[in-house]
């Protein structure tokens, strides 16, 4: 049986409604375009100043071996050159894949985990290790399990895919932003190493070693979060501009949108002290986590003990505070507002409102793991055989390469994958009218999905039904749904993901000035497949 769940209520549910609730917005016309958190960002960029300082003061030759009888065999670069064209194309091919079967690939990375454990299980069976068979025997029981459960989150984790890459597809340029900032941090890295190098050479005491291995800890991985987390901010906002901006009905809507260079300028301009302030309070719990791991080396059994529970208590704040920030990030990049505002709003939308049943039922790594792995075997692949012809150590070298290659890649791929659906899921939570009014074939998709998820009731339906009707008691506007030439609108107080309350989508709800209102055609039979026929 499938686990219960206490669904929202409509006296429980908590919902601001935006300005313009339910229509289209003018591209970035709901960011607030002052930077915010700008003491952070000036932190930030401090800290490196004075870490390329330190490079500058202290500079000295770095020592390398000598590579006069090192022999290359030019068919190695040839090998690695081959697997990164290879991995593009492949990752481009699962992207095609994903929009036309992502309910398939679902099943088969499923299977594949399956058989994968069912192979470990023969195995060891195999070369009589029963120990080591009982334990995958258990792992593939419960796998058996974990698969039973969540068989009917396949269709919901399936359209939030095919969603992702439509917007994937449409804002091409989130991938170019997030190759970008993988260079711009290999080489602010490349600086980093450098000034570690020539300061640590200027060391002799370990009490000196150990606060500059400390501050260089701390300055890579603020800097490595900061990288990661403005790929994420880029990704939200393109999903925001098609979330809000985009009418499937009018393709000039798309000219119009913001491109993904402008979320990457926002991010690294007016919210980048916002994404700076994030990433600072995750990288402090990094550091102290690993602190924290120091301690469990000690000889004295008492540190070790209160070393592993400091790690257990800072890898769940980490879980928590990642959690958290995966979401804010998504209001700062689409509304530029401060992170601390960021994160209470996200606390407000997902406490009472039963999105969070909805986010933790998401399933999707498990088709990204699998494109992943699929890619980097490509990668290897592709570097084998063009070295074939090579020395031995050639073809390993160029297999590795091109396996680590092609993860990286997809790596890239899954992350940017993962962001938008990310900010799809706020996008809803702070407007579901504007994806039914503007986007009616990628609205059913999701309501089918989650409606096969949960028969007895969607968790969030009781904020779908405040929202459609709170814009005009907020505002005051009689006429919040007036005409729309490009799109059709809902009815106040009805409820678009109810069965009974469906509107015919070339309806619109137009109010008189003062006079009568014309009573509009009784809505259809609700058919949740009827816009959409692939979402069964």
């Amino acid at each position: 049986m499938p686990p219960k769940y206490e669904p929202a209520t409509m006296d429980s549910v908590c919902y601001t409604p935006l300005p313009d609730a339910g229509t289209l917005r003018a591209p970035n016309s709901m960011y607030a375009g002052s930077f915010r958190d700008a003491a952070y960002a000036a932190a930030f960029v401090l800290h490196l100043l004075l870490v390329a300082a330190f490079a500058g003061i202290f500079h000295q030759s770095v020592q390398t071996t000598n590579m006069d009888g090192l022999d290359i065999d030019t068919k190695m670069f040839d090998g690695i050159a081959t697997a990164i064209g290879s991995c593009v194309l492949f990752a481009f091919i699962w992207l095609v894949m994903i929009r036309m079967c992502a309910k398939t690939l679902l099943w088969v990375s499923i299977l594949f985990s399956l058989a994968l454990m069912a192979a470990c299980t023969v195995w060891m069976f195999y070369i009589n290790n029963t120990y080591g068979a009982l334990i995958f025997s258990l792992l593939l029981a419960l796998q058996c399990c974990w698969i039973y459960c969540v068989r009917n989150r396949i269709a919901m984790a399936a359209a939030m895919l095919e969603i992702v890459v439509d917007i994937s597809r449409m804002f091409w340029g989130i991938f170019a932003a997030s190759i970008l900032m993988i260079v711009v941090a290999a080489a602010v890295i490349s600086v980093w190493g450098y000034s570690a190098y020539c300061v640590f050479g200027q060391l002799d005491s370990e009490e000196s070693q150990y606060g500059v291995a400390l501050f260089y800890l701390f300055s890579a991985l603020w800097i490595l979060n900061v990288k990661r987390y403005v790929v994420h901010c880029t990704a939200a906002g393109a999903t925001g501009s098609w979330y809000f901006s985009v009418s499937e009905t009018d393709p000039a809507s798309v000219r119009q949108a913001s491109s993904s260079m402008s979320s990457l300028g926002r991010a690294l301009s007016t919210s980048f002290g916002s994404v700076c302030y994030g990433a600072l309070i995750i990288t402090i719990i990094e550091v102290l986590k690993i602190m924290a791991r120091q301690m469990r080396e000690s000889d004295n059994g008492m540190a070790r003990f209160v070393g592993c529970c400091l790690e257990c208590i800072l890898q769940c704040i980490q879980d928590i505070v990642e959690y958290i920030n995966s979401y804010a990030f998504t209001i700062c990049a689409i509304y530029g507002k401060p992170y601390c505002e960021a994160v209470s709003d996200t606390m407000m939308l997902f406490s009472t409102n039963g999105f969070d049943l909805i986010i933790n039922d998401d399933i999707i790594e498990n088709l990204l793991f699998l494109g992943a792995l699929a890619c980097g075997a490509v990668g290897a692949g592709s570097g084998y055989l063009v070295t074939i012809n090579a020395s031995q150590n050639d073809q390993i070298i160029s297999a590795v390469a091109g396996f680590i290659i092609g993860v990286g890649i997809m790596c890239i791929v899954n992350a940017t994958i993962v962001s938008c659906v990310k900010s799809l899921f706020m996008c809803f939570a702070m407007d579901p009218l504007v994806l039914y009014n503007t986007k009616q074939s990628q609205y059913d998709k999701l309501m089918a999905a989650w409606s096969r998820r949960w028969p007895e009731g969607i968790p969030c339906q009781a904020y779908i039904d405040v929202a459609t009707q709170s814009p005009q008691q907020a505002y005051g506007q009689q006429q919040q749904y007036s005409q729309q030439a490009q799109y059709g609108q809902v009815q106040p107080g009805t409820m678009p993901g109810s069965p009974s309350h469906y509107t015919a989508y070339d309806h619109t709800y137009a109010p008189t000035g003062g006079g009568a209102q014309a009573a509009p055609p009784p809505p259809p039979p609700y058919n949740p497949y009827a816009n959409n026929p692939n979402a069964a």
